[in-house]
């Protein structure tokens, strides 16, 4: 009896072997396939864009890979070589397009105010770590319009250039797509050189966001409208690229929290924060409908703080 009990003991280990062992296999084929599939997605979507943009596309995360990352410590920066809000601040005037996708949510206007106000003004933890402070840079949302993209669109690219055709944008025959290159509107009496378009989509897009410098516009998926990726997203209107710094704002993989701008990036900024101030449009003149000739604001500009 003794000698069936260590049989039946044995034969209970070899099934519990087994059956581990078959989990292992099995986490680790779905984990593989994963890894496949996210590959064969990054290069489908990553090569269907013109080589010239390719740097400024936000693909959706592999999750795996975004919690492995979280491994990886990284300092903060401590010598960004100012300490407070620059003498000179740079307003850069923006226009939000939404989709009717995005409008159908009436939370998604406030929702998109308060987190570009966040982008602009939000340290973490203290950190000097806001578009204002230290780079004297300030995103002011001048209005938000109406735009009816093409249904069941899921390339961004795509929306993207027709946000940018239907919304004042201008063909370039050289590069063959659609650019922003500012105008003047008229908004609430007041007269605005709009320097950067702001698309928010409520459509599932191939990518969270574009936001190629040339075009001075991107787009971004309404579930992923928050200040972190303002920051991300605005950063590369300044030329940034995606760098290997899980805690930079303009890190590759945008699914993890990021705390700061990392030190070569904050050069950057600094040395460029002042890049959407170009030659302006012909001025429209007075506002026909205001009596009073208001003039508003005029596009980029810099106040003495």
């Amino acid at each position: 009896m003794q000698r069936n009990a260590k049989v039946g003991k044995r034969r209970g280990h070899m099934i519990l072997s087994v059956f581990l062992i078959a989990v292992v296999v099995a986490v680790g084929a779905v984990l593989t396939t994963d890894a496949v599939l996210y590959y064969l997605y990054v290069k489908r979507t990553v090569e269907g864009l013109p080589p010239e943009i390719r740097p400024f596309a936000d693909l959706k995360p592999y999750r795996p890979l975004g919690c492995l990352a979280w491994a990886r410590e990284t300092p903060a920066p401590t010598d960004l070589g100012v300490t407070s809000v620059p003498d000179l601040v740079y307003h850069v005037d923006v226009l939000v397009v939404g989709d009717e996708e995005w409008w159908a949510d009436p939370t998604q206007k406030d929702r998109a105010q308060i987190e570009m106000d966040k982008a602009n003004y939000f340290r973490n933890f203290g950190l000097p770590h806001s578009f204002e402070d230290p780079f004297g840079i300030v995103f002011e949302i001048r209005d938000f319009i109406h735009w009816d993209s093409t249904d069941n669109q899921e390339d961004g690219y795509e929306l993207l250039q027709e946000a940018i055709r239907e919304n004042g944008g201008i063909y370039n025959e050289v590069m063959g797509w659609w650019e922003y290159q500012g105008e003047w509107r008229w908004i609430n009496g007041s007269k605005y050189l709009i320097d950067i378009l702001v698309v928010l989509t409520g459509q599932d897009m191939d990518m969270i966001g574009l936001s190629p410098p040339q075009w001075n516009a991107l787009i971004i998926e309404k579930g992923y409208v928050g200040y972190t990726l303002f920051r991300h997203e605005l950063s590369h209107q300044y030329w940034l690229q995606h760098c290997g710094d899980p805690k930079c704002y303009v890190y590759s993989q945008i699914s993890l929290k990021p705390s700061w701008w990392c030190g070569s990036h904050v050069e950057e900024l600094l040395q460029r924060r002042h890049d959407f101030q170009n030659d302006p449009p012909e001025d429209p003149g007075p506002n026909p409908d205001d009596q009073g000739g208001s003039s508003g604001g005029s596009g980029l500009r810099v106040t003495i703080e």
